[in-house]
Parts: C-alpha cells; structure tokens; sequence
C-alpha cells in the first residue's frame, strides 16, 4: 500500500492506543487491505481493536472524536473502524462501529447488538488467518477459533441480508464466491482470487464474476 495509507495506519494505531490504553489487546489490519485486494481509491481500510472488557460510552465518544474523518482525514474511501472483545465463546462482542470518511456515509454505533452479528463472525474468522497487526500479539494469538459451523451460519446470513438489503447483486456475488470456498477447501482468501477459484470451476459464472470484479474496482 501506499506511503499515505501507511502513515494513516501508523497514526490512527497510535491514537487508538493513547485513548484506550491498558484495555486495548491490538489493533489490526483486517478486510481487502489485508487479504491482498485493496484497491486504492475504491476500498476501505478496515480495523480492529480488540480490548480486554465492556468500554465505558465516554471511552467510545472519546476514540470516536479522535480518529474520525473530521479529526483524521483517512487516505482511503473510508474506515471501518471495530472494536470488539471476546467472552466466554468465540463470537465477537461489539463494543464500537465506526463507519467514516471521504465517500461514505457516517455511521457511528456506539451498542452494536443490533447489528447484523454475521459480518462481525467473517471479518473475526478471515482476521484471525489474514489480518496483520498494527500494534499487539499476532491475530492467530489475539482471536479465538471461529467454529466451522458459526462460520457457515454467517456466510447463509450475509447472503439473505444481501438479497433483502442490496438490489445490485454484484456484490452478493463475490461474497458467494469466497464463502463457497471456505465451505470447500476450509480456507480464506480475498474476493478476486476466490472469483477466479469460482470461474475456474462453474466457467458459466465467468462473465458474472468479471462484472463483479469490474463493479469492485470502480471507485466508490
């Protein structure tokens, strides 16, 4: 990636570990940045922080105003900003989601346990294998084994919410390829190459899956 997405990273890590302090485990680098299919211009940066227990809601406004896009401009099309903790089982508990930046909508929830659980369980699951961290133990060290079976129900609940919530398929599609290969092979890699695992086997879908990659690529 390039210098000012490194130099963003380096600084909003900094920031997250100045505010939390000795409740934060890491920070990590998840999603398409670390899977290998950032596209500049038209992905996000996604990251984590994990902490050790439930934050207090002045933490959480705190870290909000502190690595915003009005306090920290972000380089990308936006971040994606969790922080999650683990309890007695392995599904993340959402402490703080923080969607901002240059071309995307603000969303701030500060209770999350309204939010859709099953993006939560495929970013901790593909985290724990690809994510890279920026401060803190590494990811196979920091999340716990997502069992297959809470991966499988996740990767049915993301397909449903895409047919309910997004009438452009293209990217219900790429989400199917890549699930379609954790249910196969048992493993996780970044959309493009599991479109181009998928056109491989089913070349009847290449042309979808090109358009879909095709939509990806485009900047947001």
């Amino acid at each position: 990636m390039s210098g000012d997405v490194e130099g963003y990273l380096a600084e909003l890590t900094g920031r997250i570990e100045a505010t939390l302090g000795e409740d934060l485990v890491g920070v990590y680098l998840m999603g398409s940045a670390a899977t290998g299919g950032y596209v500049p211009g038209a992905s996000d940066l996604d990251v984590w922080a994990l902490v050790r227990g439930p934050l207090a809601e002045a933490a959480k406004r705190a870290l909000v105003a502190r690595v915003d896009q009005a306090a920290l401009p972000c380089p990308a099309r936006g971040l994606e900003l969790v922080v999650a903790r683990f309890g007695d089982g392995p599904e993340p508990r959402v402490e703080l989601n923080l969607n901002d930046g240059p071309r995307m909508a603000r969303r701030v929830a500060l209770d999350a346990s309204d939010e859709p659980r099953h993006w939560f369980v495929l970013d901790a699951a593909i985290g724990r294998r690809h994510g890279r961290a920026l401060a803190g133990p590494p990811p196979e060290e920091a999340f716990p084994p997502i069992p297959r079976s809470l991966q499988l129900a996740a990767i049915g609940e993301s397909l449903d919410w895409y047919a309910e919530h997004e009438p452009d398929n293209r990217k219900a599609v790429l989400t199917a390829a890549r699930g379609w290969r954790y249910i196969a092979e048992g493993r996780w890699s970044a959309k493009e190459e599991a479109a181009r695992w998928a056109a491989a086997r089913r070349p009847d879908w290449a042309a979808e899956l090109e358009e879909a990659l095709a939509a990806r690529r485009a900047p947001g």
